[in-house]
């Protein structure tokens, strides 16, 4: 980059032009050259490493994956304590990705990687055998903070590894490269529970051994710059010091705080008590407070990327299109299959990317402009509903791909980690915010829907009436649990009428969301005029390497061998 190009992006971002030039000096006219072997068995080691790791946590992280709020209760006995189980994890997950993902961008990746899958293969394989309910809501803590870590591998990890421009397609097949796993989600978790004495546990199991497989795939063949080489080459003011410590732990704690503090309303605590309320509005003050200070100094890391309104823009696309799903209960599962083709389909255009900046704004578009439309479908439409499900699938996966290293591509390279931590602190913080705010609005709506049409449906199939307070009861419990054969216990109630029930809960459903779905406009409209505003990102697509790993020692003996691999470098 030349020292005019430098001055001129710095006047846009507000940044030192003498920073610019020294830590960002990727963004170029595509002009340089570099050597660019990607086809080395440590980079597919540490590929297929990073996608155990980021497999692991996508589904500990899934609801109808870890069982915490449906079976496990069901199976080991209804208990108080499990409700603090996803909070707890949630929490420690935000918390852990900014907190390891800063400090990594100053003491090296390797080992904070190999420890956050280690930590995540001892939560997942004791989580499995607990028999109790506080146990496993304080292994879920383990599991937040081993999560929080493999969440950021394929972006983090994998990405200073590779020349910049061919930084789409390898995140995008690190991705890609357990989906039929992701698409088989639900048969499998309904064939393990179902037919094996594990049960439940299988799935915590799956979850260790792909965690366990990352560790040892990221100790053999992980070897980015070590804590030594990231000192020698950073500027003296680059330092975890005091100050970074405190702005980190900050930083962490009130975003953490936010989304467990929403994460409780109207599940551990009613959302009128006084810790709720508490909680939330002081992580919430603190959080404007920090941004406001760091805002002001940017000297600082955490500033300096605060005033970089490309990578920020960036940031707030990753963690907001993560959540598209979010808005179609009724077809999450499929959703989540389809997903994997939109990461394969971004995998296959991005081999030579151009023009990214307009595949962003294409897919999150698609996105948004489907999941509107489903307002106007009605519950007899399933095609169309399916079909529109589908395509917002697609644009979602795609957007995560594209938008995931985009973020730290337009940040300044000493603050990957941080950029990769936020975008998965942020997702976390806006599902709580989604959760909080949609669902008060839905549930009153279902209710109200849902009385008139099963008492209408059920008496007209047959049902006597006396036993229509038994039958909501149940339906009640169905809703959570998901186990519609309780439905049979209800006196009097037969195949038509349990048909008639499931079909009645489905139209109320579906009416009720109808108008989520209208006030989905305003989570995603926002997100598709980001993308379509956005920076030009092809200047940053060079050849350039972030971080050149060290090769691997051969010969000497086996003492040697290890030794070097201990070492990494």
């Amino acid at each position: 980059m030349s020292e005019t190009e430098a001055k001129d992006i710095a006047v846009a971002e507000k940044v030192e032009p003498e920073a610019l030039t020294q830590h960002i000096d990727h963004v170029s006219d595509g002009s340089d050259s570099a050597p660019t072997r990607l086809a080395t068995w440590s980079l597919a080691g540490t590929l297929v490493g990073t996608s155990f790791g980021f497999y692991a946590a996508l589904l500990g992280s899934f609801p109808s994956w870890n069982m915490l709020g449906t079976v496990i209760p069901q199976t080991l006995g209804p208990d108080s304590t499990y409700l603090w189980a996803f909070p707890t994890l949630i929490f420690c997950q935000s918390a852990s990705a900014i907190i390891f993902g800063r400090v990594s961008d100053f003491v090296g990746r390797r080992w904070i990687f190999i420890g956050g899958n280690l930590l995540s293969f001892i939560g997942f394989i004791s989580c499995g055998r607990a028999d109790d309910a506080s146990a496993i809501t304080g292994l879920s803590a383990l599991i937040g903070i081993g999560t929080g870590i493999q969440f950021t591998g394929p972006f983090l990890a994998i990405p200073e590894l590779v020349p910049v421009r061919y930084r789409f397609a390898i995140v995008g097949l690190s991705m890609s490269l357990f989906a039929p796993l992701l698409a088989m989600t639900p048969a499998i978790v309904q064939a393990l529970v179902l037919n094996t004495d594990d049960g439940w546990r299988w799935c915590y199991s799956i979850n260790a051994i792909f965690s366990i497989v990352a560790t040892i795939l990221l100790l053999v063949c992980y070897r980015p710059p070590t804590s030594g080489q990231v000192k020698e080459t950073s500027p003296p003011e680059h330092r975890l010091d005091k100050k970074e410590w405190v702005r980190t732990i900050v930083f962490a704690s009130a975003t953490a705080l936010a989304t467990y503090g929403l994460l409780w309303g109207d599940t551990v605590f009613a959302w009128r008590s006084a810790g709720v309320i508490t909680l939330i509005t002081a992580s919430g003050l603190i959080l404007l407070v920090y941004a406001g200070i760091q805002g002001a100094n940017p000297q600082s890391g955490h500033g300096r990327l605060f005033l970089n309104i490309r990578a920020m823009v960036q940031i707030t696309i990753a963690s907001g299109s993560s959540l598209i799903l979010y808005f179609m209960p009724s077809t999450v599962e499929l959703v989540l299959q389809i997903i994997i083709g939109g990461f394969i389909l971004a995998t296959i255009l991005t081999i030579k990317p151009k023009v990214v900046k307009w595949h962003l704004a294409a897919s999150v578009t698609l996105a948004m402009v489907f999941l509107s439309a489903q307002a106007s479908i009605n519950s007899e439409r399933k095609t169309e509903l399916l079909a529109f499900s589908s395509l917002v699938g697609i644009g979602q996966g795609y957007a995560m791909v594209i938008s995931h290293v985009s973020a730290p591509m337009t940040a300044d390279k000493r603050d990957m980690g941080l950029v990769a931590g936020i975008i998965v602190a942020f997702r976390n913080l806006n599902y709580s915010v989604l959760n909080a705010i949609l669902f008060a609005i839905f549930t009153p709506r279902f209710t109200s829907k849902l009385e008139p049409l099963v008492t209408d449906a059920a008496i007209e199939a047959g049902l006597p009436p006396s036993s229509l307070p038994i039958l909501f009861e149940t339906i009640e419990g169905v809703i959570l649990s998901g186990d519609v054969t309780a439905l049979l216990s209800v006196p009097g109630i037969g195949i038509q009428v349990m048909m008639a029930v499931q079909e009645a809960v489905v139209v109320a459903g579906t009416e009720a969301f109808r108008f989520i779905l209208l006030l989905a406009n305003l989570y995603a409209i926002p997100l598709a005029i980001l993308a379509l505003v956005a920076h030009n990102m092809d200047g940053y697509l060079t050849a350039d390497i972030w971080a050149v790993p060290n090769p691997i020692r051969r010969g000497g003996g086996l003492g040697a061998v290890l030794k070097d691999i201990l070492r990494g470098g």
